[in-house]
């Protein structure tokens, strides 16, 4: 599961991403990314937003210390972290509707409201667009 950036950096959508069919089957290792991300504390008021590259070095979300956990778990983990860091927010999820149904109730719990169905021209899947507006 990976937090990115929406339209590029202007926008300010956070996109999640990676969801994986089954919120609570397995437990996902925390992992070190093969790229940095801008996502993480950065050196101070001025740089400290998801969207701004950090002009000492990026720090990454993602690390060694971090717990295994759920998806469910991880979903939560990452919006209380982009909420954190953002009090005002527009945060999108894209599901396979055919076979990711099982996040459809974790995503309302969390206040997500499905915004646009219709065909992946890649793969002839249906999809879901949720947004979750805060």
């Amino acid at each position: 599961m990976k937090i990115g950036l929406h339209g590029g950096n202007c926008r300010g959508i956070k996109v999640i991403h990676e969801l994986g069919g089954y919120p609570d089957m397995y437990k996902i290792a925390a992992r070190k990314a093969t790229k940095m991300t801008s996502f993480g504390q950065c050196p101070g008021p001025a740089v400290n937003d998801m969207r701004r590259s950090n002009p000492r070095g990026k720090y990454d979300f993602f690390n060694l210390a971090a717990p295994q956990e759920t998806y469910r778990e991880r979903l939560k983990r990452f919006l209380d972290f982009i909420k954190e860091h953002r009090e005002h927010h527009i945060i999108e999820v894209v599901i396979n509707a055919n076979t990711q149904k099982a996040w459809v109730p974790i995503l309302e719990k969390y206040g997500f409201k499905e915004v646009s169905k219709g065909t992946n021209s890649n793969t002839m899947n249906t999809i879901a667009v949720y947004h979750l507006v805060y």
